[in-house]
């Protein structure tokens, strides 16, 4: 039976017999541009740490009591400013500062001491001095009363001795002999009362010396004893202001109040108790913490990264550019700590503070889809029964 439409027919023969080449051609395409694609195209492998956050470049320093004790007076108010040194809390010492006034009161009294004590001691001193000046003239004068003692006793000898030669010649009479004789016995006996004289005195200003020596020797140690005593007070002093000035609670560092704790006159605070956080100023740095396998031969100083702020969608304010500056070489507590400084151009409408967090993401290299995938694969196979975590890829 003939066919009612023969010139339809034809036309849709052939049309179905050309659109049969078109479907194989097309997807051959697409699979022939998915693998050039797969194999010339660079993707951007990110290492990603969600713990980063904001800091100075010089570390928060906490300021924390190492006593308990009562608040007595406080100063710590939130991001209030504070200079190295400033009074930030006292704890209350009232029996400490009793106690000082006391070692203080003795130590002056035990120091008024001193001054007599000094003055007697140089007047002794004078008297010593004077007594062994008066010691010397007075051995030099009987000295010399000695020696002349002796030169009469020698002239006496002498005339004796041509007396003798002239009585034997007979010149001179038994009686004027006898005379000479008994004047020279009275020339020897003035030189022994001369000796003697002269010993006695010495013996003299020895004792008056050695009685003045005493005397200064006791007020020497009298002065030593109170000397003592005053630096026994003295270092009791010392102690008790050192145990003042730590509980006088001071910043230790420039900067402003990041965070305090509550607290209130006569509130009682443990020791180790931290009682604020001081910020210092300066620049800000990033500092985030990665998985070791993420960042130990992957990340190094230089390469790009970028910040995504909690609590600032990246949608409205963009991300804050930085390059990494410094990583630690070993894991600690499971993390590898990495540090990036903030672009200069970086345009962030908000200005940055100390604490932020945000989610780090580094660029650590650029590989072709071909070789991600494998990658992924061999991971896969490398750990059967876990699931793979690359890090991510855009």
């Amino acid at each position: 039976m003939p066919h009612p439409f023969p010139r339809s027919s034809r036309r849709l023969n052939l049309e179905s017999r050309s659109g049969s080449w078109w479907l194989p051609l097309t997807l051959a395409t697409l699979l022939l541009v998915w693998l050039l694609w797969a194999a010339l195209a660079r993707v951007t492998i990110y290492a990603v740490s969600d713990s980063a956050r904001l800091e100075v470049l010089q570390a928060a320093c906490p300021v924390e009591t190492s006593l308990a004790g009562s608040v007595a007076v406080t100063r710590i108010v939130l991001d209030a400013s504070v200079q190295a040194g400033d009074v930030l809390v006292e704890l209350d010492a009232e029996p400490l500062r009793f106690e000082r006034n006391e070692l203080r009161a003795r130590l002056a009294g035990r120091a008024e001491e001193l001054g007599p004590v000094h003055d007697e001691i140089q007047a002794l001193q004078r008297q010593l001095d004077d007594l062994e000046q008066a010691a010397n003239k007075v051995v030099e004068e009987q000295g010399a009363a000695v020696e002349e003692a002796e030169a009469a006793l020698r002239l006496a000898a002498s005339t004796a001795a041509r007396s003798q030669a002239l009585n034997v010649e007979g010149l001179v009479s038994p009686a004027e002999l006898s005379r000479v004789q008994a004047d020279v016995d009275q020339q020897r006996a003035g030189v022994g009362r001369r000796r003697a004289t002269q010993e006695r005195l010495v013996w003299d200003r020895r004792a008056e010396a050695s009685e003045l020596r005493g005397k200064l020797a006791e007020c020497r140690r009298r002065e030593v004893v109170v000397r003592g005593e005053c630096a026994v007070v003295e270092a009791s002093l010392a102690r008790l202001e050192h145990e003042l000035e730590r509980r006088t609670i001071r910043a230790p560092i420039a900067g402003r109040l990041g965070e305090t704790a509550n607290l209130r006159a006569g509130q009682f605070v443990a020791a180790g108790t931290r009682l604020a956080t001081i910020v210092p100023g300066g620049g800000i740095r990033i500092v985030a913490a990665f998985r070791p396998q993420d960042a130990l031969g992957r990340i190094r100083a230089g390469q790009a990264a970028r910040l995504r702020l909690h609590g600032f969608p990246w949608t409205e304010y963009g991300f804050v550019p930085a390059r990494v500056a410094s990583l630690a070489s070993e894991a600690l507590a499971g993390t590898v700590r990495v540090e990036a400084d903030i672009a200069p151009t970086s345009a962030f409408p908000l200005p940055l503070q100390h604490g932020w967090p945000g989610t780090l993401e580094i660029e650590v290299d650029r590989i072709a889809p071909a070789t991600l995938v494998l990658r992924a694969a061999g991971a896969w196979l490398a750990r059967p029964g876990e699931s793979p975590t690359p890090a991510e890829a855009r």
